[in-house]
């Protein structure tokens, strides 16, 4: 059973990244086409993205080491966003999600690298939030024990 909490915990974790990237995908995506005149999006666009973010999503959490999750934004975790930019954008390109126009494909680049960056932010101060609550709980604890006749 243990075996398969970790797969489930890995696989949500692996669902929300997924739908956080393709939020942010899907944000640049909905204002080019609005720039570009359209008020209408393709589906099966948004399924390739949806399929990408996916995809890696794995590919972070299983090879990548969930980097946007670390505890600093090193050469590795920068050598890594760079390379999950570089396939987004690839793909966005390959999948014309942009009309394979180069500077919005370019441009897309650099939104992904903010995005992965304030992704890792927001972890960091998660984190730092949790850690701070885990805390206050554990004095909570030793408090309560003492008064009741413990150590």
């Amino acid at each position: 059973m243990s075996i398969l909490k970790k797969w489930l915990s890995k696989e949500i974790d692996i669902e929300l990244k997924a739908c956080l990237y393709f939020f942010c995908i899907l944000f640049y995506y909905v204002i080019f086409r609005i720039i570009e005149g359209s008020m209408e999006a393709n589906i099966l666009v948004m399924a390739e993205m949806v399929c990408t973010a996916y995809i890696l999503g794995c590919i972070q959490t299983y090879l990548l080491h969930n980097f946007d999750e670390g505890e600093h934004f090193g050469k590795y975790e920068f050598g890594a966003s760079i390379g999950c930019c570089l396939v987004y954008s690839g793909m966005g390109y390959w999948g014309k999600w942009f009309d394979r126009q180069l500077l919005p494909s370019l441009i897309f680049f650099g939104y992904l690298f903010l995005c992965y960056v304030c992704v890792f932010l927001a972890y960091k101060i998660k984190r730092s939030f949790d850690t701070k609550k885990l805390n206050q709980d554990l004095e909570a604890f030793k408090r309560d024990k003492k008064h009741i006749g413990g150590r």
